[in-house]
């Protein structure tokens, strides 16, 4: 993760990570994290000053989750305790790693009031997804029932009830699952709720003592440097989004194998396969349509159809790529803050209906296409490509002596 990182003056525009913004996925903005967790999971091997770097945002993350456990939402008191359960790597000093088990009790005491006062989707989410606070107190299961029960239309949900039919090894789950996602109407993983959650606690952020300090001397390395309160407001709403892009995530892994055509037994688990594809194509989340695009064509019948999903694949690239050139993620061309920029792009993110509403929007407003030119030639492999690579390794595995 590179940083751009200069010192002008004692007052400086803040600088920090050019992300690289989704030339992939429009989620790779998720590397804004470094804004509040520079060396946050430092290696035992780093130098003193990032050791204790990384000490000194861990301790913030922990007094801003206090500044947000007065708050009586739910959803903030859900921010407040996946912040003091932040993840530590596991090469991490072992300062490091005892004052986060240090902190974990108060994170499962927090975590514990919310999952037991409240069906908010979204705590029932990342109790069924991200949960770090052990198993008893995130009840996963119980959690996946839930949204069940309140979302029944809702293709996301059934593919955690799919993983978990398929750690069971039951059958019929898993077929429920399936036919469950075909029947879905829509596709949410709840991204922009946790947006919205995460950049309202990070709001807070410029109010904790020692930020400013630390994001200036991170962002300049010059520990006289003072940032505007523009800039310090900025950056804060980019951890907010950054934050939440880096949770609450479904696994695809189990639909992906489930649906190989070699694995497929009888007439209802292919219908089953084949409409759960369609509804991911369908869907407005760009990870989601490009699983479903792969499944759709394994399982496609004629030439026609699979003309169609080729087609459709084509324009999918079209559009990530085409954010690349929208030059929208909160920093100039030499990698500057442009607080103009940023403000606007987490007020056009917390305002959206879906992920694929706001880049078609934006992509309108900057001119450019929603449908491919001709001439256009999408990257990366054809879905046609990719069936046939991977029919050669699983060739090439069943050749191989047991």
């Amino acid at each position: 993760m590179a940083e751009a990182r200069a010192v002008e003056s004692a007052t400086v525009p803040a600088r920090s990570v050019r992300a690289a913004w989704a030339t992939r996925r429009w989620r790779t903005v998720a590397l804004l994290l470094c804004l509040w967790i520079p060396f946050a999971n430092a290696p035992a091997a780093a130098d003193a000053a990032d050791v204790q770097g990384a000490a000194d945002w861990r301790a913030l993350q922990a007094d801003l989750a206090r500044h947000l456990q007065v708050r009586g939402d739910a959803r903030q008191q859900l921010v407040a305790a996946m912040l003091l359960a932040w993840p530590v790597a596991d090469d991490a000093p072992l300062v490091h790693q005892d004052a986060a088990a240090a902190r974990l009790p108060e994170a499962q005491a927090i975590f514990a009031r919310v999952r037991a006062s409240t069906d908010d989707p979204w705590v029932l989410w990342i109790a069924a997804t991200d949960c770090r606070f052990g198993d008893a107190l995130c009840d996963r299961d119980g959690a996946i029932d839930a949204l069940l029960r309140i979302e029944p239309d809702n293709a996301a949900v059934w593919l955690l009830a799919l993983d978990r039919a398929v750690r069971d090894a039951d059958r019929d789950a898993q077929l429920m699952a399936l036919q469950g996602i075909a029947g879905s109407a829509r596709y949410d993983q709840h991204f922009l709720t946790a947006l919205r959650a995460w950049t309202d606690a990070s709001a807070a952020w410029p109010e904790v003592p020692g930020f400013e300090r630390l994001v200036a001397r991170e962002m300049t390395e010059d520990p006289d440097a003072v940032l505007d309160g523009e800039s310090l407001r900025a950056l804060a709403g980019l951890h907010g989004l950054g934050a939440a892009m880096a949770f609450g995530f479904p696994r695809f892994s189990a639909l992906t194998d489930l649906c190989l055509p070699e694995q497929i037994v009888g007439d209802d688990w292919r219908d089953a396969c084949r409409g759960a594809a369609q509804v991911l194509v369908a869907s407005d989340t760009l990870v989601a349509t490009n699983v479903g695009l792969s499944v759709a064509y394994r399982l496609a019948t004629d030439d026609d159809a699979r003309r169609a999903l080729e087609q459709r694949r084509r324009q999918h690239n079209w559009m990530i790529g085409s954010i690349a050139l929208l030059g929208f993620d909160g920093f100039d061309a030499e990698g500057v803050l442009d607080v103009d920029e940023a403000g606007a792009m987490i007020r056009r993110w917390r305002e959206a209906t879906s992920e694929l509403a706001l880049i078609q929007t934006l992509m309108r407003e900057a001119g450019l296409p929603l449908v491919p030119p001709a001439d256009y030639r999408a990257p990366g492999l054809t879905l046609a490509e990719r069936e046939a690579d991977r029919q050669a390794r699983l060739s090439t595995t069943a050749g191989r002596p047991r």
